[in-house]
C-alpha cells in the first residue's frame, strides 16, 4: 500500500511532498551527471512490486549501464564503482 501511495504521489506530484522518486543512479556522486540515472515509470498506476514492471525498470538500468561502460564515460563509471566499493562517493 505504501509503495502504491508513493508511486501515485510521485507520478502526480501530489503537493504533500512526502514521496520519493524511484530511480537508480549509476554514480557515486549525489548529483549524477546527465544520463546516469534510470527512473521507474512515471505512470501513477505503475507497480514496483509486480515482477514484470520491476524487471522492465531493472533491464532499462542494465542497458544504460552497459551503454555507459562501453562508451566514452567508461573511466568515470569505473571511478564511481571504486568509490562506492570503498564506501565513499556521496560528494
Amino acid at each position: 500500500m505504501l509503495l502504491a501511495w508513493n508511486q501515485f504521489a510521485w507520478a502526480t506530484e501530489f503537493p504533500s511532498g512526502y514521496y520519493q522518486e524511484i530511480a537508480l543512479t549509476l554514480s557515486a556522486q549525489c548529483k549524477a551527471a546527465r544520463g546516469w540515472t534510470t527512473w521507474f515509470s512515471r505512470n501513477k498506476n505503475a507497480k514496483l512490486w509486480v515482477a514484470e514492471e520491476r524487471m522492465r525498470f531493472v533491464l532499462n538500468a542494465a542497458r544504460r549501464f552497459d551503454t555507459l561502460l562501453n562508451g566514452s564515460q567508461r573511466s568515470q563509471v569505473e571511478v564511481s564503482i571504486r568509490e562506492i566499493a570503498a564506501g565513499g562517493g556521496l560528494t
